[in-house]
């Protein structure tokens, strides 16, 4: 039998680590509280912009719910050029030792791009894959999130992205940032048309995203349409590093305190 040797520090000091860590908590779960509101927040105003507009002017009924009057809906496919990805062959490892971003699915985490988790050289790009440049849309296209959600971003600089995700770069007729919001709006009709491919994954196919009718204002209020959103996307991410940073912070005082690395004196003077 192994046997474990369990901390069993004097009584005040228990209560100071007690307290310490219970402070810790507790602000983590009051910037998770923060983080729901903000996400609701933005929900909802994202359901009252695309429905009023920003001039809360009469709406009309269309296929995809109801829009302002003097908007119109316009095929997807007439908004923005479509590209397709690729990956490099894995057994040129010099070609995953570059500096320019691969996208991949795992990357579409945050609405915003501005780094991937892979990258790859010159080489890499021109045996597989395409580069795109900035305030580009990355759209999730096969994968089992496909179940719940519509994985999309924009690129804030060049970047290569692979085979399960779809390209779509935006003309003169449609702001990047507001096009961005108009498809997570959209998130729960595009799920009508994932299926499930012969090998059992979830995709959303070309042909359905292509015909999505977008909701379309004139380019200054599309501009103030996303300049609100994309202030509650900041704010959503500053909540969820805070909240990453709180806990790493959390675990690294656990080690500290229960191993008698941090003094716990000058608290148990204060708390005890």
């Amino acid at each position: 039998m192994i046997e474990s040797i369990v901390p069993f520090p004097p009584l005040p000091e228990q209560k100071t680590i007690a307290h310490t860590l219970r402070t810790m908590q507790k602000a983590k779960e009051t910037r998770q509280r923060e983080l729901e509101l903000e996400r609701e927040r933005k929900a909802a105003l994202m359901q009252y912009l695309f429905t009023h507009g920003t001039g809360n002017e009469p709406r009309k009924q269309t296929d995809i719910g109801e829009i302002p009057q003097s908007w119109e809906l316009v095929r997807l496919d007439s908004l923005v050029e479509f590209l397709s990805g690729g990956t490099p062959a894995k057994n040129h490892p010099e070609w995953w030792q570059g500096n320019i971003p691969w996208v991949s699915t795992k990357d579409l985490k945050q609405p915003r791009l501005s780094n991937t988790i892979d990258h790859i050289s010159k080489e890499g790009l021109e045996n597989g894959s395409r580069l795109v440049s900035e305030k580009t849309l990355l759209v999730a296209v096969r994968g089992m999130y496909l179940a719940k959600n519509i994985p999309v971003a924009i690129t804030e600089v060049s970047m290569a992205f692979n085979q399960d995700i779809k390209a779509l770069v935006p003309s003169s007729q449609v702001e990047a940032e507001y096009l961005l919001c108009a498809i997570q709006y959209l998130k729960d009709y595009l799920l009508r048309f994932v299926g499930t491919s012969a090998h059992g994954t979830k995709r959303l196919p070309t042909s359905s995203l292509k015909i999505l009718q977008i909701p379309l204002s004139k380019k200054e209020e599309q501009q103030e349409i996303a300049t609100i959103l994309k202030a509650c996307d900041r704010k959503i991410q500053a909540l969820e590093k805070e909240i990453a940073l709180t806990d790493e912070l959390f675990h690294a005082m656990l080690e500290q305190l229960m191993t008698g690395k941090i003094s716990t004196q000058p608290l148990t003077e204060t708390y005890v």
